[in-house]
């Protein structure tokens, strides 16, 4: 069956958590009144011209919702359903009728499960999953008075929805295979309709004919309650492959019954009809020359409206959470030269009134503002960063990626251009025959010294700082730092060294020109007795033997000079990649291995002090799970290394 090409189908979908009310289908149907008149030969024919069909469809076991409007009149009800449903998410969709309801000349139709045979075209195999038409159960909900009687309007509900007592029998359909449509069709009504009904009331009826008395309509104050609001023509159907599900939808319609207006039946089709009812069903017209069926826009709404907080049923499909107006001055994609977006770091996409932008932030100050992600597991943020730092390193800027999973790492290798290979060093301390030393005890000047011991110490704290950390043990391990980065040549592994060997701190110490760390060796710590010594020194033998003990580690770090120069990957633009996988080198050592690269990092940032503004470019530091790093040098990094 071809696709109705007049139509365009919108799926609207509402946040779960919507303060939306039944008011505002009424407004929304107010303005649809306006939409469409009926021409010259439809009227002639007994046709009515649709204004729109609102449907409510079961397919797959969830109720979706959507407005069938004529194509060349799209953007005006998309606009309408936006300025009534602001956070709404809307979606052009085919046609799902044609894709449950067999053609009427398929010849599938009287073998529905015959299974299609390999090589079938793909037409002939969506075909055998439509339903022939004569399994099709068809009903129309129609009004059992004349239209001037109202039914129940949401006015007459309180802290309910009837529309949840129609579709309840929905969420309880017993199988996914199951499809329901309730459809209503809605045309422009006779131009004198509430014209029609004041003449009854001022008439009123007649008593005495001789006389020619009259009194008051009894139903006068029913009438003017139908009239209060505009109106449309319209034609209620109800269509499903269960015919359970229609006579279960079909008794629920009693919701609206009015005790002294109005009230809804079922009228299914005779076997001669049934054809004309799934022909206007499928094709969204009116069936010409039937009696007129008026409902105003308050019928309406409480009839078909966008689910609201009383709509309680389980299977309803929701949208998205709710939405914000993007700022004016958001950085978008659209309507920018190539000049203008190598400006832009692009990794996110916006969605407002159902327009996609993609957007990004600026270089400059904003990215030297930070940015700080946070989200639950599963939702990004590292393929957000992935994102970032691909964009940075297509478009040649410094990068420095520190990654404890090492999927992160793999990603960015991926997405480098063959340019820039060059420029790329990539750090990955469980590969054996690669390895970077690191020394971390590495001073490029006098004014780094403090810098570099106070980062060392940092680390340490903050891996046991909760734990065993007291001021005996800093003071040691910090005098011991201290030392060690005032003797060229040493490294982490020579802390143990200084601290058990007295013939090595003896030498080192004898090359010291700090007169306070001097004192501290020969006038505090060698005048301590063995004993208390050992007390002394064992914490810090095990916090740092157990690190210097790892083949990995110190692989790493027992190299008396660094072959990874920071200071010249930041200057220069490269791309630093950090694989410190915990699955590798085990949590603590990862840990340890990045807060050592970031307090590097954070020295270098603070030498560029000597340069001038000018000649300083910016390098960008993505740390995935920054929480595993997170020492005093970050927080130096983030409040100044900006400037």
């Amino acid at each position: 069956m071809p696709e109705v090409s007049a139509f365009t189908f919108l799926e609207v979908r509402l946040p779960q958590e919507n303060e939306y009310t039944v008011e505002s289908m009424s407004s929304l149907l107010s303005n649809f009144v306006q939409a469409g008149k009926n021409n010259l030969l439809d009227l002639i024919l007994g046709k009515k011209t649709t204004i729109a069909s609102l449907e409510i469809v079961l397919s797959a076991g969830q109720l979706h919702f959507y407005f069938v409007v004529p194509t060349s009149n799209l953007e005006f009800f998309r606009s309408q359903i936006l300025a009534q449903y602001p956070n709404a998410v809307t979606k052009e969709v085919r046609d799902y009728l044609s894709d449950v309801i067999a053609n009427e000349k398929s010849s599938l139709r009287d073998n529905p499960k015959q299974s299609p045979q390999s090589g079938q075209p793909l037409e002939a195999q969506i075909a055998t999953s439509r339903t022939p038409r004569n399994d099709i159960t068809c009903s129309q909900i129609t009004l059992s008075r004349p239209s001037s009687y109202p039914i129940k309007t949401n006015r007459d509900f309180k802290d309910t929805d009837p529309l949840a007592s129609v579709l309840s029998p929905l969420a309880r359909a017993a199988a996914d295979s199951d499809f329901f449509i309730y459809q209503i069709l809605l045309a422009p009504p006779p131009k004198n309709w509430q014209g029609s009904i004041i003449s009854v009331i001022q008439n009123g009826i007649i008593v005495d004919a001789v006389k020619g008395f009259r009194q008051a309509h009894p139903d006068k104050s029913v009438f003017e309650v139908k009239i209060a609001y505009p109106g449309l023509l319209t034609q209620i159907n109800i269509l499903s492959n269960n015919p359970t599900l229609v006579t279960s939808v079909s008794s629920s319609f009693g919701a609206y019954t009015s005790p002294r207006g109005n009230f809804l039946k079922s009228t299914p089709p005779g076997s001669l009809t049934k054809n004309r009812l799934l022909k206007s069903i499928i094709k969204r017209q009116l069936r010409a020359f039937l009696p007129r069926q008026i409902l105003n826009v308050e019928e309406l709404s409480a009839l078909w409206h966008l689910p609201t907080s009383l709509t309680r049923l389980p299977n309803i499909a929701w949208g998205k959470n709710l939405y914000a107006d993007p700022p004016e001055n958001l950085p978008v994609a659209e309507g920018l030269n190539d000049e203008q977006k190598s400006d832009i770091t692009f990794f996110a996409k916006t969605e407002f009134h159902n327009k996609d932008a993609i957007f990004g932030i600026k270089q400059g100050e904003d990215r030297r503002r930070h940015n700080y992600i946070i989200g639950k597991s599963g939702t990004g943020k590292t393929t957000l960063i992935a994102n970032m730092a691909i964009d940075d390193i297509r478009k040649g800027r410094g990068v420095a990626i520190i990654d404890p999973h090492g999927d992160l790492c793999d990603t960015i290798l991926d997405y480098i251009p063959s340019s820039r290979v060059n420029d790329c060093c990539y750090f990955n301390p469980a590969d054996p025959d690669y390895v970077y030393p690191l020394n971390v005890l590495e001073a490029q000047n006098e004014s780094q010294k403090e810098l570099v011991a106070s980062g060392v110490i940092s680390i340490f704290k903050k891996l046991y700082g909760n734990v065993s950390w007291g001021p005996r043990l800093e003071h040691i391990l910090r005098n011991a730092v201290l030392t060690l980065v005032n003797t060229p040549g040493s490294d982490m592994t020579h802390i143990v060294e200084i601290l058990t060997n007295p013939t090595y701190r003896k030498k080192v110490v004898a090359g010291l020109q700090n007169v306070t760390l001097r004192n501290f060796w020969i006038n505090e710590f060698d005048r301590m007795d063995e004993k208390f010594q050992n007390e002394a020194i064992a914490p810090v033998l095990n916090k740092v033997g157990q690190f210097i003990s790892s083949t990995n580690i110190r692989n790493t770090i027992a190299h008396p000079h660094s072959k990874i120069n920071i200071q010249e990957i930041m200057d220069e633009k490269k791309i630093l990649i950090a694989d410190l996988s915990n699955g590798k080198l085990g949590e603590d050592n990862s840990a340890l291995l990045g807060a050592m690269l970031i307090t590097q990092i954070q020295l270098s940032a603070m030498n560029r002090v000597f340069q001038s503004q000018s000649d300083r470019s910016d390098f960008y530091l993505y740390v995935d799970e920054f929480q595993n790093f997170a020492t005093e040098a970050f927080i130096k990094i983030l409040s100044e290394a900006r400037k």
